[in-house]
C-alpha cells in the first residue's frame, strides 16, 4: 500500500521559532536546512477558500539547487492526508517547467519563497517554516498508511500539544495562506508573465554561489 503524507500545521511567533529550534536541536535530529522557492497552481486569484474541494495541487520548486514537479492529491489543509509524487529535473530547464504547466492549463500561480529547519523528534518530522519578510509556522508530518491516518494525526496531535504548541484550525490555514499569497507580487498569471523576470527577483534560490552563502 502507497503511503501518504499526515500533515498539521500551526503558526509560530519569531520566539516560538527560536525556541523550538533550540529544543529541537537538543532533543531531536537535525535533517538539514532547506531553501526552497515554489512556483504552485492556484486556480483562484482570490482565496484558497474557493478551492477547498479541488485535491489535485501542482507545483514546481527548487530545493537547494534540485529541481522537481510535483503533484499532490488528495484532500488538504491544516490537516492533510495527500499522495505525493516528485518528479525530478535539472535546474536549467526550470522555465521550461514552467510553459510546460502553463500550456497543459495551470497558468494561475502564487510563489512562495521559505527556509525550512527540519527535523525527527519523538518519530515525527518537524519543519520550521521562515518565510522571510512574512513570517514562520511549523509542519508536522508522519508517513503512513491510508489505514493508519487517524492514529498518525492523532500522534501528531499529542506530540504538539506537549510542546507547547496549536495546530491552526482551517479558517487560521486559509487565512494564512491568503495572507502569504495575496502579497503584491506573489499572484501571477502565467499567459501575462514573463517568467526570467520572476526567476530574477528570486535569484538567490537559483544561484548556486548565493544558495551556498545562505545554507
Amino acid at each position: 500500500m502507497a503511503k501518504i503524507e499526515i500533515e498539521q500545521r500551526g503558526l509560530l511567533s519569531e520566539s516560538q521559532f527560536r525556541e523550538l529550534d533550540k529544543k529541537l536541536s537538543s532533543e531531536g535530529k537535525f535533517l538539514g536546512e532547506k531553501k526552497r522557492f515554489s512556483v504552485i497552481s492556484a486556480s483562484s486569484q482570490k482565496s484558497v477558500k474557493e478551492v477547498v474541494d479541488e485535491k489535485i495541487d501542482l507545483r514546481v520548486r527548487v530545493t537547494n539547487g534540485k529541481s522537481e514537479l510535483v503533484l499532490k492529491y488528495g484532500k488538504w489543509g491544516s490537516k492533510d492526508s495527500r499522495r505525493e509524487i516528485n518528479i525530478a529535473f535539472d535546474t536549467k530547464d526550470f522555465d521550461e517547467m514552467i510553459e510546460f504547466i502553463k500550456l497543459i492549463g495551470f497558468n494561475r500561480i502564487v510563489l512562495q519563497a521559505t527556509v525550512t529547519r527540519c527535523y525527527t523528534y519523538n518519530n515525527i518530522e518537524f519543519a520550521l517554516v521562515h518565510v522571510p519578510g512574512y513570517g514562520y509556522y511549523f509542519e508536522a508530518e508522519i508517513m503512513a498508511d491510508d489505514n493508519e491516518s487517524e492514529d498518525a494525526h492523532k500522534a501528531i496531535e499529542s506530540e504538539v500539544g506537549r510542546l507547547g504548541l496549536r495546530i491552526a484550525n482551517q479558517e487560521e490555514y486559509h487565512e494564512l495562506l491568503d495572507s502569504m499569497n495575496n502579497r503584491e507580487g506573489f499572484r501571477l498569471d502565467l499567459d501575462k508573465t514573463d517568467f526570467q523576470e520572476t526567476r530574477k527577483r528570486f535569484a538567490e534560490y537559483f544561484d548556486s554561489n548565493l544558495l551556498e552563502a545562505t545554507l
